[in-house]
């Protein structure tokens, strides 16, 4: 009798849990019924052990439901009566597959597909993997275990031995659906966190392996070509990234003369880095690239062009490790007021950074027909007049980005006007300008374009906040038209179209709203008996067309 219980409760769930009916009354009487029947008892009782399993497998691989926690309750109760078992080999195939099974996720193909992953305990897997007697079990469990031992790496031996499961996961389960994965994870852990190190200070310090995660890479790439492994497209760009050299200046930009200039530079796989300092002024040199949308007005200065006032040299100390290298220092003695691009060149790269030493400062307000800008000084406020002002505007109509500029003069109060059209895609703009040498710099959007035609704002009013079927409803709409200067006008004679739909979408009453010197219009409604009860709405739509409008 309980055997037949079980078979059939079992078998219950799955055949309903397949067909994905809502209806769940059957579904949860074949779960109760397990559960009665896993109650524990003296020794190993098969069918308690079966029916643990069972209700182990409703709770994760059933669809909708995935419920982990739930799933490995009764999923760690069938492993440690397996574990109890005289039946050794029956008893290691079950304990195998259970940790297969709670391992991996019902809606993945493979025991790793990225987002949450179950973590079983190590000391679980790994009794799977000693157990395991078939290639295909123990490449599989030692993957496993793999996964297992890297959520905990925070020591050398720890590290070292999940590093040596994920590699002999690799040599056992070649051809297996998820050898990829196992290079995969193996590469992302060398990388992070990669290898802990005792720290001075206590605890660990990890540190990349660069090197090794490339071979790991590499061996991936060269089993599985693009297009064989979702890894693959992302392996070769992660061993493009690691080996080819990279280069990258940051300034913070602005400062007040006499103030020291730190540069931070950032390098990987560069041996030797040129510094340069060139002087710029800023309003008649400046020139953003086409290439970038950025307020740059360094980005495609000619360099070559301008004077170069600093030189030095920076050894890069490429030791064929990989490891990314960073400096961060104090320009040595001061520059004099003005503007500044700083070029680093190595490993056949070459970045920018603008540095602008100055007192001067620039604010720039954008407006519906151009812009206006002030430029004063940047602690007292005191006017700038006679500052050239170049105002950079970026227009990305198409794909790409084209910059135009428009340039004034401040006048006496430190003003400049620029009447500009924007252009409907038109997004961006900012303002480089000189006084005296010494640049300023401001950035804002812009106020958008589009649609640039009169709009209509309607309230609308019912007589009543409820209605029964049967009833007449009233309304009253009020409107107004904001015209394309912003200003706000009475629709005198102008007509919307209107309908009235119920709480399914159908139409109860549909007419026209005129509107009178007030902006004023009513209408009525007649609700019939057979409508669907709740909330009703009114759209409002204007023109041939039946452009809504409210």
């Amino acid at each position: 009798g309980r055997w037949l219980a079980f078979l059939r409760a079992d078998s219950t769930w799955r055949a309903l849990a397949a067909t994905g009916q809502p209806e769940d009354t059957a579904l949860v009487a074949a779960r109760d019924v397990l559960a009665r029947l896993a109650e524990p008892t003296e020794g190993v009782d098969r069918i308690v052990v079966e029916s643990l399993e069972s209700l182990g497998d409703f709770h994760w691989m059933r669809p909708n439901g995935e419920n982990w926690n739930a799933a490995w309750t009764h999923y760690s109760k069938a492993l440690e009566a397996w574990a109890q078992s005289r039946d050794l080999e029956l008893a290691g195939d079950r304990y195998v597959a259970i940790v297969a099974r709670a391992s991996r996720r019902r809606d993945t193909p493979s025991w790793w597909r990225g987002g949450w992953q179950p973590s079983l305990p190590p000391d679980v897997v790994e009794n799977a993997a000693r157990i395991a007697r078939t290639p295909e079990d123990r490449a599989l469990t030692r993957y496993l275990l793999a996964l297992a031992l890297r959520q905990d790496v925070s020591s050398p031996a720890r590290y070292d031995r999940a590093v040596a499961a994920f590699e002999e996961a690799a040599t056992l389960g070649r051809g297996s659906d998820w050898h990829d994965d196992t290079l995969w994870q193996l590469a992302q852990m060398r990388l992070s966190p990669g290898r802990p190190e005792p720290s001075p200070g206590g605890g660990s310090r990890y540190t990349p392996e660069y090197v090794e995660a490339i071979e790991t890479l590499e061996q991936l790439v060269a089993i599985y070509p693009e297009g064989a492994s979702r890894h693959s497209r992302q392996a070769l760009a992660l061993i493009d990234e690691i080996r080819n050299p990279a280069l990258d200046v940051r300034v913070a930009q602005a400062f007040l003369p006499g103030s020291e200039i730190e540069i931070d530079l950032a390098w990987r796989n560069v041996e030797r880095i040129e510094m340069t300092v060139y002087r710029l002024d800023v309003a008649r040199d400046g020139r953003p690239s086409n290439e970038r949308w950025a307020a740059d007005p360094t980005g495609a200065v000619n360099v070559g062009a301008l004077e170069s006032v600093r030189t030095w040299t920076i050894d890069g100390s490429a030791a064929g490790d990989h490891a990314p290298r960073r400096d961060a220092s104090r320009l040595a003695g001061q520059l004099e007021p003005g503007g500044y691009i700083v070029v680093a060149r190595g490993g056949g790269l070459s970045v920018r950074a603008l540095v602008a030493v100055t007192r001067t400062a620039a604010v720039l307000f954008t407006e519906s027909d151009g812009a206006l800008v002030h430029v004063g000084d940047a602690l007292d406020g005191t006017p700038r007049a006679g500052a050239d002002v170049a105002l950079w505007v970026v227009d990305r109509e198409t794909a790409a980005t084209r910059w135009t500029v428009h340039r004034e003069t401040t006048d006496a109060d430190g003003f400049a006007r620029f009447r500009v059209p924007w252009q409907s895609h038109a997004r961006m703009a900012f303002v480089a300008a000189t006084w005296n040498g010494e640049p300023a710099l401001a950035q804002s959007s812009l106020p958008s374009t589009r649609g640039r035609e009169a709009t209509w704002s309607v309230q609308v009013f019912p007589d009543r906040p409820a209605y029964r079927p049967g009833d007449t409803a009233s309304f009253k709409a009020i409107a107004r038209i904001r015209e394309t200067d912003g200003s706000l006008s009475t629709p005198v004679g102008k007509i919307l179209g209107y309908k009235v739909q119920d709480a399914r979408g159908a139409i109860l009453s549909e007419g026209s709203l005129a509107f009178n010197e007030y902006g004023g219009a009513w209408g009525t409604c007649d609700i019939p008996m057979s409508v669907a009860l709740g909330d009703a709405r009114i759209v409002l739509t204007e023109g041939p067309n039946g452009a809504t409008v409210g």
